[in-house]
């Protein structure tokens, strides 16, 4: 078996010998082929060609390697012989960086240093010459006062910038002195570097950041108690010079010979300019409100205000003088001080939003204003808590008024001008309109303003006031109940009565009623933040006077007949108990009931509207957007206080239309009658309506004149068209049983042959026909003119129809 495997396998090396050269000799025929094919074209020659450099590829990049090799090596090299020079060279430059900053520091801190020391004895020498200064000959010298304000307000500064400095230094020393340690063990590097380290440095070295500068502030924490007493020694020297300032002015306001001062008054206003800036710089601009407010103001306070003075006018506890206190003490502010107001607030304004960094109006004006009246007890329980209510009002009234003018009239340049403001190039600055509105603004929404209002006691206020509106109510009610609705119950005056009257109102209770309800709204009894509770004090007078009206339709005052009532007055009267009986009072009732109702949603609607946002007043800060949402709203309310009404003159009317359906169909008892004229009478027929019939429908005729133009909208002539139908259904049927009647008797006589009447040839029934027919006509034509249409009455057409018969046989 091996030597036949051994045989078989050198049988199949020859064949696959023999195999591979036959292959290799045929593919060296292919590629001469081939290339003969490309030798014989231009594209085959150029292939060829690349084919043969293609085979020097190999050769040329084994030998760009070797010099790329070579190449490295020497860059190896390169680096490692100069990287030393490389890191030498960005050390002495950063260095010379750091020393050029820390000259500049040094320079820096120097020049800082000196004005320390220089504001130092600026605020020595001031305080030396305010102290030496002490009397008035001494402090009229304004260019000295002058300059030492101006040179305080520098010192302001340098204590702000050495501030900035400080706040940008370490917490502490010892911080600084660790972060400089620790920059300093960064900044010096270790050797040697590797190629890598040194490839990383910067290749634009004065770009490189710094280290921090804590060498500088260092300098500046150890100058920090320095600058800290520097900071409180300016405030205080600035505020003693503002204080001494402004008492110079006030005494110079007072001198009314003061020709001689008249050139240093922009000098003092400069001055008193530069002690504003000065403590505004360091922050301390409520330390310039309040010096202002305790050396200006309170003084002139404490000299005017007094509870003598609020009496003044009047008697003790009427607060008659205080409206006139508040505009002395505006006017006097004005004339003392009203330059120094203007220039502030035109110089620390800055917009609507930001409040200003000194606020004089504010907080030097109105502040201690409002804390002199609620701090002395005396003058705050007269002020705010007297007790009667037109007091309250003629109070709150002048305190709102002194209040929303504030603003505008100490930084209006038209006031009264002083002898501080004549030819003054301050006092004439004009200060822009919105910046007055913003000033008033601050007023307005300052936590004193808020907290004054909440002194008054307004609920109190309008309980009184409401109070009497119901007393006076009630008097003409029990008035009414002894005398009847045309009672004179008004207490107004004859020209408020005949303007009333002019709306339409009729019955003197309802004059009453809205004249109480005008009241309301009168300008001195008003007040905008009770607007609310009095609008809701008018609806329930509304309701209470529909309650009145309704209780006497339902006749529920019968109960009370005979009885005392709380008030003193016997129980209501007779004639007052009968009144829902009576057309003509039920009709004026419900009239005026209509003139209420009407007035309440458009002129009164107009009325309320305009007090609360008044169109004309300078100080209103309602837009026009606001104002039509509150009429809206107060429209609403009125409309929903008057929705009572429209059921109860409903109601009232259906009364009337029962009271004329009883009267009118009373002399329908005469239909009978007809039979009995002519049973047996022998009278002739009948040419004429029966008498009785012109009476059936002139209670509604009467009562239609009279009350035709008084006619609520809402009823129309649904009320006699209801009193036609119904009275002519109940003729109809008085009719109706009439001609069965006749009928009957006319069967019974002819059974017994009784005889006809000779009068006309016409029996006794068909005379009664005949006059039931006229009496039909008569009444269509009674209807017609109290302006209905006849034609849609069923009980008329149902007449018409049984008196057919009747109109037939007259016609034979």
């Amino acid at each position: 078996n091996n030597k036949q495997t051994n045989v078989t396998m050198i049988e199949s090396t020859n064949t696959l010998t023999t195999r591979l050269e036959k292959l290799r000799n045929e593919s060296l025929k292919i590629s001469e082929q081939l290339t003969s094919s490309l030798s014989s074209s231009k594209s085959g020659q150029t292939l060829l060609q690349l084919t043969k450099h293609l085979t020097d590829v190999p050769v040329l990049t084994e030998k760009m390697e070797g010099e790329l090799k070579h190449i490295q090596r020497t860059l190896q090299d390169y680096n490692s012989e100069n990287v030393e020079e490389w890191l030498r060279f960005y050390n002495e430059v950063m260095s010379v960086r750091l020393q050029l900053r820390r000259m500049q520091s040094l320079q820096l801190c120097h020049d800082k240093f000196t004005e320390l020391e220089s504001c130092e004895k600026i605020i020595l020498a001031s305080t030396s010459t305010s102290t030496s200064k002490t009397t008035k000959e001494d402090s009229n010298d304004a260019a000295e006062i002058e300059n030492i304000c101006m040179e305080l307000e520098r010192c302001a500064f340098t204590a702000l910038n050495l501030s900035e400095e400080l706040k940008s230094a370490p917490v502490s020393v010892v911080g600084a002195m660790q972060a400089q340690a620790a920059a300093a063990a960064q900044s010096k590097l270790q050797f040697p570097l590797s190629s890598a380290d040194a490839m990383a440095l910067p290749q634009d070295i004065f770009e490189e950041p710094l280290p921090p500068d804590n060498e500088r502030a260092q300098f500046f924490m150890r100058l920090a108690p320095r600058i800290r007493r520097l900071e409180s020694d300016v405030t205080r020297a600035l505020t003693d010079q503002l204080e001494h300032v402004l008492m110079s002015m006030n005494e110079r306001n007072h001198d009314h010979d003061a020709n001689d001062h008249n050139g240093n008054k922009d000098l003092v206003l400069s001055a008193v300019g530069h002690c504003l800036r000065g403590l505004a710089i360091n922050g301390r601009g409520k330390d310039a409100e309040s010096t202002f407010a305790r050396i200006a103001i309170m003084p002139l306070i404490r000299s005017k205000v007094s509870v003598g003075r609020l009496d003044e006018g009047g008697s003790r506890g009427q607060c008659a003088g205080l409206f006139s206190l508040l505009d002395d003490i505006a006017c006097t502010i004005d004339n003392t001080f009203g330059s120094v107001i203007r220039m502030s607030t035109n110089m620390f304004y800055l917009s609507e939003t930001l409040k200003p960094e000194v606020d004089l109006v504010t907080g030097g004006v109105w502040v201690p204003l409002a804390t002199a009246l609620m701090g002395d007890v005396s003058i705050k329980m007269a002020i705010f808590s007297p007790g009667i209510a037109n007091i309250i009002q003629a109070n709150y009234m002048a305190i709102d008024t002194f209040l929303s003018e504030l603003a505008g009239r100490l930084l209006s340049s038209s006031s009264t001008t002083s002898n501080w403001e004549e030819e003054d190039e301050f006092a004439s600055f004009d200060v822009a309109s919105f910046i007055t509105k913003s000033a008033q603004l601050r007023i307005m929404q300052h936590p004193t303003t808020l907290e004054l209002n909440k002194k008054w006691n307004l609920p109190i206020y309008y309980q009184l006031r409401f109070g009497e509106a119901c007393k006076r109510f009630d008097s003409a009610i029990a008035k009414v109940e002894q005398e009847g609705w045309h009672s004179p119950v008004f207490t107004g005056t004859q020209t408020v009565e005949q303007d009333i009257r002019k709306l339409g109102f009729e019955l003197p209770l309802f004059i009453e009623l809205y004249d109480i309800l005008l009241s309301f709204w009168r300008h001195d009894v008003i007040l905008r933040p009770m607007a609310h509770r009095f609008l809701r004090g008018i609806i329930q007078l509304v309701g209470r006077s529909a309650s009145f009206v309704q209780s006497g339709l339902e006749q529920k005052n019968k109960e009370m007949n005979g009885t005392k009532k709380e008030n003193g007055h016997g129980g209501p009267s007779h004639h007052y108990l009968t009144w829902h009986e009576r057309t003509d009072d039920v009709a004026a009732v419900a009239w005026d009931m209509t003139i209420l109702e009407s007035s309440l949603t458009s002129d009164y609607t107009e009325l309320v509207t305009g007090i609360i946002a008044p169109t004309d007043n300078e100080n209103n800060s309602n837009s026009e957007e606001e104002r039509n949402e509150l009429g809206t709203i107060v429209s609403e309310v009125l409309s929903e206080t008057t929705q009572d009404l429209s059921p109860l003159i409903i109601s009232a009317w259906s009364e009337i239309t029962e009271i004329l359906t009883k009267q009118c169909s009373a002399p329908l008892a005469a239909v009978k009658g007809v039979a009995a004229t002519y049973r047996m009478t022998n009278r002739p027929p009948p040419k004429q309506s029966s008498p009785f019939v012109s009476t059936v429908l002139r209670p509604l005729k009467d009562f239609d004149t009279e009350f035709s133009n008084r006619t609520p909208p809402q009823i129309g002539d649904n009320w006699k068209i209801e009193i036609v139908k119904i009275v002519s259904e109940s003729y109809s049927d008085a009719v109706e049983k009439l001609i069965v009647t006749v009928k009957q008797t006319e069967e019974a006589l002819r059974k017994r042959k009784a005889r006809k009447s000779n009068a006309g040839g016409m029996t006794d029934g068909e005379k009664v026909m005949l006059q039931l027919h006229l009496d039909t006509q008569e009444f269509k034509m009674r209807a017609g003119e109290v302006g209905i249409d006849t034609g849609a009455i069923e009980g008329i057409l149902k007449l018409e129809t049984l008196t057919k018969v009747a109109s037939e046989t007259a016609s034979t």
